[in-house]
């Protein structure tokens, strides 16, 4: 018989289990990624979501019952700004994570 320089059935074999083997250690790494990556997308929708909330209710505030006061103070000085705490939280993810913001906002 001649030798026509190819490989043989066995070489072939431990080729494609070798790349099996490299496919099989790469792909949970890949998978892990793209979870990370959808949920971090769900979790800047959420944060985006409670910022436009806060955002409308500071455009449409209107003057109600002040029941929270914030109190600044520079060295001896003190200001007292009367408002009130809003606080507004969205849930995302599969495991229920949840954003909050929390923000005073004064009286106008």
């Amino acid at each position: 018989m001649k030798n026509t320089g190819g490989f043989s059935v066995a070489e072939i074999l431990v080729c494609l289990m070798l790349i099996g083997l490299i496919v099989i250690m790469v792909l949970p790494s890949i998978t892990y990624g793209f979870i990370q990556l959808n949920e971090s997308g769900e979790r800047t929708k959420a944060v985006y979501t409670v910022r436009q909330a806060v955002e409308n209710e500071l455009a449409n505030a209107t003057p109600g019952p002040t029941s929270d006061t914030l109190r600044i103070t520079f060295n001896r000085d003190t200001i007292a700004v009367k408002g009130r705490i809003m606080e507004t939280e969205a849930t995302f993810g599969t495991k229920g994570d949840r954003t909050r913001i929390r923000v005073f906002i004064p009286n106008k």
